[in-house]
């Protein structure tokens, strides 16, 4: 059942926040929305293609500077015609923070050029189908040369207050990532995807969990971690899937772990204090149902993470995050293309007054 919105979610007030850091992919996206996946010899026609702007580091940083945060994108772009291509589109995206984003940002400056080609991800996409399929390389090539952080990275990782992170850049660099924002007391948040590429990253992966605060998977992603946690076939059902799942992460201050089901919604669990004694945490449940996408799921499930990350450094409650990141992913679904389909702040918050 959708809950009633809360007044001070209704106004979608910006309180002041400190920066957060995104760690993750930027790339370029050649995208298709076809009737049905390709075979091999044969031609499969779309109804519409176009090259757009994609990864989950960038499209997790316009999000969140459209929804008023001040967001520091770590991400690394070849050094190639693609590369300067991508640039000169990210500046044009940036740029497009408007007003009424409440003074909301993207810093690229921390974007290193390395050497090598820039990742072109394919993406077919249809009306009909939960999620998109890709076409990617297995391992992100041009990641390879950044054995360590560098140390423009460290320092604003030391004095941010979120980190949002997926698993597209290395392991070691995900961990690390982690640790320093950790130590600096940051909200630790994690979009798993793309799915791990060896038992050994699943392996790293499984290690670094307990130092999430929030996790957002989609079910397939929560079901593979699952499995490989416990070694079985693991549940589809997205309520036990985030229980299991809660007994991986960091309990301690939010605990949330809400597993998205693109057209459908998103079942999550998280740790709140108990109404009767302040010192013990309680498991609340939530479910909430997504409205209908009308164009294209891809980049839903990145505004639905970062909407949750800006409202949680916000100060909002748990359940008011996670109304406001539904709406934000309503949005984002409206738009074909991954980072230009961002939403802003304006738009999310016609949504929640409409649903008020």
């Amino acid at each position: 059942m959708r809950c009633a919105v809360p007044l001070e979610i209704r106004q979608f007030r910006v309180e002041k926040q400190g920066h957060i850091c995104v760690l993750g992919e930027c790339n370029i996206d050649a995208w298709f929305l076809t009737q049905k996946l390709p075979k091999w010899f044969s031609v499969t026609p779309s109804d519409s293609a176009r090259l757009v702007a994609g990864g989950k580091g960038l499209n997790a940083a316009l999000a969140t500077a459209r929804l008023g945060g001040k967001a520091i994108l770590l991400s690394v772009i070849g050094e190639d015609i693609w590369g300067r291509t991508l640039k000169e589109v990210i500046k044009d995206l940036t740029s497009d923070i408007r007003q009424d984003d409440a003074a909301g940002e993207v810093n690229t400056d921390y974007i290193l050029t390395v050497p090598g080609p820039t990742s072109v991800c394919g993406v077919l996409t249809n009306h009909r189908i939960d999620g998109p399929a890709y076409l990617g390389t297995r391992n992100l090539k041009h990641w390879t040369g950044v054995h360590s952080f560098a140390p423009e990275w460290r320092d604003v990782l030391e004095k941010a207050q979120v980190l949002i992170t997926s698993l597209e850049p290395p392991m070691h660099l995900v961990r690390e990532a982690i640790q320093v924002a950790k130590n600096a007391g940051a909200i630790i948040v994690m979009n798993p995807g793309p799915q791990p590429r060896s038992a050994v990253e699943y392996q790293d992966l499984l290690d670094v969990l307990h130092d999430v605060d929030v996790l957002v998977p989609n079910r397939s992603e929560a079901r593979d971690i699952v499995a490989r946690r416990k070694g079985t076939h693991s549940s589809d059902s997205g309520a036990e899937l985030a229980e299991i799942l809660q007994d991986l992460i960091n309990t301690s201050r939010f605990g949330l772990v809400c597993v998205t089901r693109s057209r459908v919604g998103y079942d999550a669990v998280y740790c709140e204090v108990s109404p009767s004694d302040n010192s013990r945490f309680v498991r609340q449940r939530a479910k909430g149902s997504m409205i209908p996408v009308t164009t294209d799921p891809l980049g839903g499930g990145d505004a639905f993470c970062s909407a949750i990350a800006v409202e949680l450094a916000r100060g909002t409650p748990v359940e008011g995050a996670l109304q406001v990141g539904r709406a934000a992913a309503a949005v984002a679904v409206t738009t074909p293309g991954a980072a230009a389909a961002m939403p802003h702040r304006e738009a999310v918050a016609a949504v929640l007054r409409r649903e008020a």
